[in-house]
């Protein structure tokens, strides 16, 4: 399985989040999140068929997309050295993604595979509208698949960044520690971290790194909450999180469902 994530934050906690996830057996899962105005605005979900041998190519998958029963109406791919774009039609608005001068933010290496992050200043835009803000890409290397089942425990991956402190990624499972990682990038500067903690309180989420001093709580504005099953048919509920404040951003949680 491959997995690559785009993760906008606009300096005015406008957010995109857009998921593309794919099968050698043949399947493929696009799925994002625009917020605007503190609230998810669109959401979506497509699964449809590929080529198994495409599974690794995302370019090639955004094509079988957009070609598809169910299209996404156009689908736009480009990547080109440090430079990547994106364009698609979500249910009610064309969208795009453009991130010049992408740099390596570096790799996590956990239970699940191998993940490469880049990040830069980028530009998210409709017809009518462009905000400015960082872009964080996660892919999949294309010859080291990972693997499509994984127990992650209570797991949160959070996505952070303000336009003066730069950008935070952090993954946290409270009972895989192997998973725990953070990188960070301002400036020139990258830096990566072991002991993390994330905590979710009510409408406050906290992510406290020590050994940079850093300490982040950011308002929950709106959550997309869904359901499904982990490896061995455990329940697991889904929540994706819309963050602001000094450093906006987003959250994805998967947790063990008592139902």
């Amino acid at each position: 399985m491959w997995r690559d994530q785009y993760a906008f934050v606009g300096d005015d906690g406008t957010v995109m989040l857009l998921g593309l996830q794919r099968h050698s057996a043949g399947t493929a899962q696009a799925k994002g999140w625009l917020a605007r105005g503190g609230v998810w605005d669109q959401t979506f979900f497509q699964e449809f068929p590929i080529r198994g041998r495409d599974a690794s190519k995302a370019s090639a998958v955004l094509s079988t997309w957009a070609g598809g029963a169910l299209p996404a109406a156009r689908v736009g791919y480009e990547r080109d050295g440090d430079r990547v774009e994106i364009r698609l039609r979500l249910p009610s608005q064309e969208v795009g993604l453009r991130g010049l001068g992408m740099a390596s933010l570096g790799t996590f290496r956990d239970p699940e595979g191998e993940s490469s992050y880049r990040v830069g200043r980028a530009q998210l835009w409709t017809p009518d509208q462009v905000w400015n803000g960082w872009l964080v890409v996660e892919e999949t290397p294309a010859d080291d698949p990972r693997l499509p089942f994984v127990d992650f425990g209570d797991f949160a991956f959070v996505v952070l960044a303000s336009p003066d402190a730069g950008t935070v990624v952090v993954k946290r499972s409270r009972h895989r520690p192997e998973f725990n990682r953070a990188l960070s990038s301002r400036g020139d500067v990258v830096r990566e971290a072991r002991d993390v903690s994330v905590e979710l309180a009510g409408d406050q989420l906290t992510v406290k790194i020590p050994s940079w001093d850093l300490d982040v709580s950011a308002l929950v504005r709106d959550r997309d909450v869904s359901r499904g099953t982990a490896p061995g048919e455990r329940p697991v509920g889904y929540e994706t999180l819309l963050l602001g404040g000094d450093y906006a951003g987003i959250a994805v949680l998967i947790r063990p469902d008592p139902r």
